[in-house]
């Protein structure tokens, strides 16, 4: 019984090491910053969707006439496209029975117009997305390959001409202008040269965002996995070269913490969970633990977080990113004196213990960890505090004697004043 009551003792402590209320305020700050990014998203998303659509039952041909004609009597060399793109997402009938053929002609003619004295890609890759829609809805042959044509020349234009830089746009518009390049490819208007011609030019005209740069890189790799470009070497050196661009511009500039959350909440906020941008994260946390000592506890912090906002969002359900995040905190593991750091680090690993689900294959590695840690907390910790966390290496080691050998507890008590103590508290392990 008395050894039952033990256990259940040792158990409660490890509970309540592992308890996150330690950083509760923290965590309050970061999931405020990840709704309110989210809601930013969304709203962006609403917006694009609701300026590029239009209510189909109250929209009476009249009007649909009279927003084509206003546009195409706009004297503005760069009009406002939106109004042209919502008739183009009309349903195919309601284009057909509420347009005719020369309005249609007439349209087509400013399109081409505004595409030929515009230095702004935005524009034309505007008036690509309308020309897709009516080529898609008209039936009549003849309207069909005008539009083709227009179609035809703006890429061409894309292809030769050297736009102005447009920085002002929603990343969502961009990571568009990007998907309808890789389309063109799968349709066969471009090649791959082409391809790789046009994405240099987007990296010279678009923000040196780094969810633009993965965006490119998931493209390629897309296409590196279609049986026709797989043997391309053309392409998979170019991933390589964007893939540079991203060390260079990126992973080695300097990072602050300011700058950091940036990156963090941006990762967490998006509605899907893509590996290279986990991979830079972490590759940013280490970068910002060099800093300092008080950058590096911070960093201890987020990883808290992260194994802490991994129960709403799973992405520990991806091996590689699972096993990128836990080699990353183990290059955090280093062998210093700082009592402050190693505190928190037996913290983290007893946390990783605890995500056995995720982490069994590295739980050989993790029991080690917190042996070493204990072994070095020893050195500078003494009192009430230190047999806590004996106790709950106790609790761990008792449950996994399959990893955890007497040589942890050999070396945890020795070059102790008290390491006969030590040793003897390890009582549900020897027992």
């Amino acid at each position: 019984m008395q050894n039952i009551s033990l256990f259940q003792k040792k158990q409660l402590l490890f509970q309540k090491a592992i308890s996150d209320d330690k950083n509760s305020s923290l965590f309050k700050y970061f999931d405020n910053l990840l709704i309110n990014r989210r809601f930013q998203i969304a709203k962006e998303l609403a917006h694009i969707e609701q300026i590029l659509t239009i209510d189909v039952y109250n929209l009476q041909a009249k009007e649909i006439i009279n927003i084509i004609n206003d546009f195409i009597n706009n004297s503005n060399t760069n009009p406002n496209l939106f109004d042209i793109i919502k008739i183009s997402n009309l349903p195919d009938k309601k284009i057909i029975n509420s347009i005719s053929k020369d309005i249609l002609l007439s349209l087509v003619e400013k399109l081409d117009d505004v595409s030929r004295e515009t230095y702004l890609i935005g524009i034309d890759f505007s008036i690509l997305r309308a020309v897709d829609n009516f080529i898609l809805k008209l039936k009549d042959s003849s309207l069909i390959s005008k539009y083709q044509k227009i179609r035809k020349n703006i890429l061409i234009k894309i292809l030769s001409f050297d736009y102005t830089a447009q920085k002002d746009e929603l990343e969502s518009v961009y990571m568009c202008w990007i998907d309808r390049i890789l389309n063109s490819v799968m349709q066969h208007e471009f090649d791959i040269s082409d391809f790789i011609k046009i994405y240099n030019k987007l990296l010279k005209i678009i923000p040196e965002d780094l969810n633009l740069y993965w965006k490119m890189v998931q493209n390629i790799n897309y296409l590196c996995f279609q049986q026709e470009f797989d043997d391309c070497v053309d392409l998979r050196k170019f991933k390589r070269c964007i893939l540079k661009q991203i060390k260079e511009k990126f992973e080695n500039k300097d990072i602050n913490q300011s700058d950091f959350i940036k990156v963090l909440i941006n990762t967490l906020a998006k509605p899907t969970i893509n590996k290279e941008k986990f991979y830079y994260l972490f590759d940013m946390i280490k970068k910002l633990a060099e800093n300092s000592k008080k950058d590096k506890l911070f960093c201890f912090d987020v990883i808290d977080y992260l194994i802490y906002i991994n129960k709403k969002q799973g992405f520990f359900n991806h091996r590689f990113i699972r096993e990128y995040f836990f080699n990353m905190v183990c290059d955090l593991f280093e062998s210093e004196n700082d009592l402050e750091i190693k505190e928190k680090e037996f913290y983290l690993f007893l946390k990783l213990f605890n995500l056995h689900n995720f982490f069994y294959y590295n739980k050989k590695e993790i029991i080690y960890r917190i042996g070493v840690l204990l072994s070095e907390i020893n050195k500078s910790l003494l009192g009430s505090k230190f047999y806590k966390y004996i106790d709950v290496a106790d609790y761990i080691f008792a449950n996994n004697k399959d990893v955890a050998t007497t040589d942890f507890i050999e070396k945890i008590s020795k070059n102790s004043i008290n390491s006969n103590k030590i040793y003897n508290r390890f009582s549900l392990y020897l027992a």
